[in-house]
């Protein structure tokens, strides 16, 4: 029902900020908020999404200064499923938030590892959707065509992996002696646009980034339907 959704909600928020509070302390001292956090994500995406697997669907508006833009237009379309619930909850939770509070938000980066989406903030007061921390499971690395969360400990940016990043982004990357950037889905639709994506004029190399708004590739995410969805 809608109040044990936001029973749930509630409940994961304040294991949210816990664990954020946590982060720097020793292993021993932190996991235990960690594990409730994980188990509280996994409970509330349960109660408000149904039953796995989950699947949302990118719709893309290419601008016209593409390259291909005569022969191929403005539009395309990316679906990604997301991970196992047992292996990463935190992550699919936070990114089916982003999901759920989309006001925005375009892919503005192509470097030769990645495409990158920036995420605007809700403009309805909502609070943004970004991880407590680097959840990260060996059963999921960053292979090609895997959507893992930029930052550290990340959101509510994220990106798709275009070659096998397990030792840029895996543990003991990214200036970090053990932690990993969280990966939480798949690309299993749209490899061509992926590949179309990596044509977006402007990028400022060696990072990437496409400064001018213009060229961006606009996003809207929906959730493919599920049954039971009590947003």
């Amino acid at each position: 029902t809608a109040a044990a959704v936001a029973r749930l909600a509630a409940s994961v928020r304040a294991l949210s900020a816990r664990v954020r509070e946590e982060n720097t302390e020793p292993p021993a001292r932190r996991e235990p908020a960690r594990a409730a956090l994980q188990e509280a994500s996994r409970n509330l995406v349960l109660s408000r999404y149904g039953q796995p697997p989950y699947h949302v669907q990118l719709d893309l508006l290419f601008p016209p200064s593409m390259p291909d833009y005569e022969e191929h237009g403005a539009k395309g379309r990316i679906v990604i499923e997301l991970a196992p619930l047992e292996l990463v909850p935190h992550s699919v939770s936070v990114f089916l938030d982003i999901v759920r509070l989309w006001d925005g938000g375009a892919f503005r980066r192509v470097a030769p590892h990645v495409l990158q989406a920036k995420v605007e903030a809700p403009k309805n007061g909502e609070e943004r959707s970004f991880l407590a921390f680097q959840e990260y499971s060996s059963q999921y690395p960053h292979e090609m065509l895997i959507c893992g969360f930029a930052g550290r400990p990340g959101g509510p940016e994220f990106y798709i992996n275009l070659r096998n990043n397990t030792l840029n982004h895996g543990p003991g990357s990214q200036g970090s002696a053990t932690e990993a950037d969280s990966a939480f889905g798949r690309v299993i639709e749209g490899e061509a646009t992926v590949r179309r994506l990596q044509k977006i004029p402007g990028s400022q190399q060696p990072l990437g980034f496409v400064n001018d708004p213009r060229n961006h590739v606009k996003i809207t995410p929906t959730l493919q339907k599920q049954p039971n969805l009590v947003m």
